[in-house]
């Protein structure tokens, strides 16, 4: 049903000028509410390389922010660029890990709103762990053995990174020649961690007696039997993006009565 007492004439000249004026004022509204909003927000961004300067995809990256209790994750692109948007001001973490790579920690990382914050990496490759039990009971096993297979395969099988443009490939080493501590007669047992540099060829380029691995000395006595073990160890090279490199190696030994 018409109401017929709804005026239906057509609006006046000066009833359009006053209904534009305030749609253009609501619009102004908006569109300034836009640009204040996104002033108040911040945004990390960067590249990760490895140390072959070649972009690595797939890096985990954590923001997190301890007095907020907020953690924001991204994920690098193929070509190591990454990305975090919206984020509050404040004093943020930001943590890179890679599979086979070092992790790094950015701390500190002051962010104001409307700032746009360059962080990139260089990620390095990480280090060997091993760890080993040498007892004073009599033991059957040869002191030292070797691994011939170990180094046949990885002579024969191509390495898949040197034909990737992808940084942060890695072939890890094997193994090829192992030697035993020997346990030091009227030793009362401990332990003791190492720290070797691995060459390019394979072989224990340099050793380091770090410690007992609860931040005090290590026995003389134990740290030079698994000294002169570890020294004679060999490994196949290590490759990154095709290529042979050093890589650290951290040996945790226990002698145990």
């Amino acid at each position: 049903m018409l109401n017929v007492k709804l005026n239906r004439d057509p609006i006046t000249r000066t009833a359009s000028i006053a209904a534009a004026v305030v749609l253009a004022a609501v619009s102004v509204f908006v569109a300034g509410f836009g640009v204040s909003a996104q002033g108040q927000f911040a945004t990390v961004t960067g590249s990760i390389v490895d140390q072959n300067n070649r972009p690595i995809n797939g890096v985990r990256l954590v923001l997190s922010n301890a007095a907020a209790q907020t953690k924001n994750e991204v994920k690098s692109d193929a070509t190591g660029h990454y990305e975090f948007v919206g984020v509050p001001g404040g004093t943020y973490e930001l943590l890179f890990e890679s599979m086979g790579m070092a992790a790094l920690k950015r701390e500190g990382l002051a962010l104001t709103g409307g700032q746009t914050a360059q962080v990139n990496a260089v990620m390095k490759i990480g280090s060997l762990e091993e760890t080993i039990v040498v007892t004073s009971a009599p033991d059957d096993r040869p002191l030292v053995r070797g691994y011939s297979g170990a180094q046949r395969l990885s002579a024969e099988k191509p390495d898949a990174c040197a034909q990737s443009n992808a940084g942060g490939c890695i072939r890890p080493p094997m193994k090829t020649k192992d030697v035993r501590p020997v346990y030091p007669p009227g030793s009362n047992g401990g332990q003791v961690e190492l720290k070797a540099l691995i060459d390019q060829n394979g072989t224990v380029a340099s050793l380091d007696v770090v410690g007992n691995g609860s931040n005090g000395p290590a026995d003389p006595v134990l740290a030079d039997a698994a000294s002169a073990a570890v020294r004679q160890w060999e490994f196949t090279s290590t490759h990154l993006d095709g290529q042979p490199i050093e890589v650290n190696m951290r040996v945790h030994v226990t002698f145990r009565k």
